[in-house]
């Protein structure tokens, strides 16, 4: 009956931190969304992630494969003015940690990443918006939260 009190204590105490960084969307991941022209149609999408210390975000490339390693995934709703190259770069520099929660090495991104795409216009018709939504799974060594979508609108001129 202790261990159960105990449990409860400690469920109180550690679910709640995890139920506020996801409802109150208090992200540990801060995200910075720009283009730049480089053609008369084309458009380099930037999305540019700042990790809070102690949290990662999981990189694309593992030794091991699992569900549990879910990296950004950047969406773009229908537009019918653009259409976007079929992949997405990955940039930055990641680590390899143990990870406590699946037992295994992995890598991840601990202070910043950038991803990239490339937007081609259909026409030269000036501001075109394109929207969106980025998401991703951030953890710590023991704990993860999957904060909200980030819903993005980016204006191409």
């Amino acid at each position: 009956m202790k261990v159960l009190y105990l449990l409860g204590i400690a469920w109180g105490l550690f679910g709640d931190i995890a139920i506020q960084n996801t409802v109150a969307g208090d992200s540990p991941v801060h995200w910075s969304i720009t283009s730049a022209k480089i053609s008369e149609m084309e458009y380099v999408l930037f999305f540019d992630a700042m990790i809070d210390t102690d949290w990662h975000l999981y990189c694309r490339s593992q030794a091991v494969s699992s569900d549990d390693l879910v990296p950004p995934q950047i969406t773009f709703y229908p537009n019918p003015d653009v259409e976007f190259a079929g992949f997405v770069n990955e940039i930055g520099e990641p680590e390899p940690v143990l990870s406590e929660l699946i037992g295994v090495t992995i890598n991840v991104f601990k202070t910043k990443v950038s991803y990239n795409t490339i937007a081609i216009t259909k026409s030269t018709k000036e501001p075109i918006s394109v929207k969106g939504e980025i998401d991703y799974i951030t953890c710590t060594k023991s704990m993860c939260v999957k904060p909200p979508k980030k819903v993005f609108e980016i204006t191409l001129n």
